[in-house]
């Protein structure tokens, strides 16, 4: 039996009959093995003398100091105890705080453990102890419905614990697995990591202290240790993301920074992970526009380097000249066309409704006005548009082949970028797919956090899914732009033939 499997037997037999409170338990059971005092807060009933209970029994005879509400003396010398535990601490008691101070001052390696119903943030500053208790495992409150029926089901698992002798742990043993998990090292995704936390943590102005950093990061370690592992990597870091920060209000914005952070860690090899989607919508308008209008070659005038239909209508006696893009001919939408001035002429609405007749309508307010541009529209003032006029546009030749050529050129270019943006959206989806039967494969792991993984792959599954969801449609608008292609093909292949008869 290796190491891992015999950890992983003995931490799943920690919390048989108790559900929901696996991960607690996984991490109090750490939290003894690198000899990290730590503190369990959890209301009455939550579980904490279970757990300590069964942490004593995951080793081979252990001597236990216990301390419990009824105050006793210390003894003189703690050589010789293997675990310490204060039950049911009370931070107002004088002699409580002084034993504890004793036991943190010469305890060398020997595991401390504090229970209490008092949140760590309170009990830990009455004490004064806040700079050595830097780690906290916090007890759920309750239980969900199948949870609780469970358990009531399976009282008598919870009753007549035990664990298998052969995976107890002496204490020889747990001495020379804390010499080898000080020897792990971090890789650079874990440091990432912890970098980016820390950030976070001053970002918000919380004060995370040097041995709080160490006493977590030795948590991460043992993960690594006990999975074989002399480097530990991102799933690891799970337990970041659970309450070990102590402070309430700490634990809830590390955790959720955590969250954001390892979901960029994630994916952070991903090509184009945090980039904008592709605007596959412009894409098919591109597309679209090409396909609706003609291969017509019309009478243009240049303005500002620009191809634009030219337009003189009258208005109370007054000329008004107007141009509009070429690419607007054929559309659908309403827009403002420019004037000579090459403004913007938004006292003008214009529509080709998909025609080469270009409807134009004008804002009622200047109708018998001597001005066209009387003056800038106030701010709040709704502009109704009226139809004044449908003027058509003068068509130099039909079927120009040098129109269907330039839009040969469009779609050879628009294919192109097809051909890039399809390669670089299906390198995301293989990133995407590698990642996520990484994660998949941790499951197994021990000590990994089933809920912390669950929300990991999710992320990674999202982005899969719009990833797929964007090629998926990408394709079927490459489909429509090689029958755009075939149709233009035919329409010159006709002309070539009209011609030579």
């Amino acid at each position: 039996m290796t190491l891992t499997e015999r950890i992983s037997k003995l931490v799943q037999s920690l919390s048989v009959g108790i559900p929901e409170r696996e991960f607690c338990f996984q991490l109090a059971f750490l939290g003894v093995i690198i000899s990290e005092p730590f503190y369990i807060f959890g209301r009455c009933g939550s579980g904490k003398s279970l757990l300590t209970k069964r942490l004593i029994a995951t080793f081979r005879n252990p001597k236990v100091l216990k301390f419990g509400k009824r105050e006793m003396d210390f003894p003189e010398k703690l050589a010789g105890y293997d675990i310490i535990i204060f039950k049911g601490f009370n931070p107002a008691s004088e002699t409580t705080k002084h034993n504890l101070q004793v036991a943190i001052q010469d305890r060398e390696d020997i595991p401390l453990v504090i229970l209490g119903e008092i949140r760590p943030e309170t009990a830990m500053r009455q004490t004064g102890m806040a700079d050595r208790i830097t780690l906290t495992i916090t007890l759920p409150e309750s239980l969900s419905s199948p949870a609780l029926c469970h358990l009531l089901q399976n009282q008598f698992e919870i009753e007549n614990f035990t664990v298998d002798p052969e995976l107890t742990i002496s204490t020889e043993e747990r001495r020379q697995w804390l010499s080898e998990i000080k020897q792990v090292s971090l890789s650079e995704e874990v440091l990432g990591i912890i970098g980016q936390l820390s950030e976070a943590a001053d970002n918000n102005d919380l004060y995370i202290s040097i041995r709080q950093w160490m006493s977590l990061t030795d948590l991460i370690k043992a993960t690594a240790f006990f999975n074989g592992r002399k480097e530990a990597n991102i799933t690891d870091t799970f337990l970041l993301g659970t309450a070990v920060w102590g402070k309430t209000s700490t634990s809830r914005i590390l955790m959720q920074s955590y969250s954001e952070v390892l979901h960029k860690q994630l994916l952070k090899e991903v090509p184009g992970a945090f980039e904008q989607d592709y605007d596959t919508e412009d894409l098919a308008y591109r597309i679209d526009l090409i396909s609706r209008t003609s291969n017509n070659c019309y009478d243009t005038h240049t303005l500002n380097n620009q191809q634009c239909l030219y337009y003189r209508i009258t208005i109370s006696g007054e000329p008004v000249h107007l141009y509009v893009p070429l690419y607007r001919i054929e559309t659908e939408e309403d827009f403002h066309p420019f004037n000579e001035l090459n403004m913007i002429e938004k006292r003008v609405m214009c529509n080709y409704h998909g025609t080469s007749t270009c409807t134009i309508s004008i804002d009622s307010a200047v109708k018998g006005v001597n001005a066209h541009r009387a003056g800038p529209v106030r701010a709040g003032t709704s502009v109704r548009f009226e139809e004044f006029a449908k003027l058509p546009t003068y068509i130099v030749k039909e079927n120009d082949p040098q129109i269907i050529a330039n839009k040969r050129e469009q779609l050879a270019k628009i294919a192109q970028e097809i051909r890039e943006v399809s390669e670089k959206e299906n390198q995301k989806l293989r990133a995407c797919k590698a990642i996520y039967q990484a994660l998949k494969a941790s499951a197994d792991n021990v000590f990994c956090d089933p809920k912390t993984l669950a929300n990991a792959q999710q992320v990674v599954k999202d982005k899969f899914d719009n990833t797929a969801a964007l090629l998926k449609k990408i394709k079927e608008i490459h489909t429509n732009l090689i029958q755009l292609n075939r149709k233009l093909t035919e329409t010159i292949q006709k002309m070539t033939q009209g011609g030579n008869g």
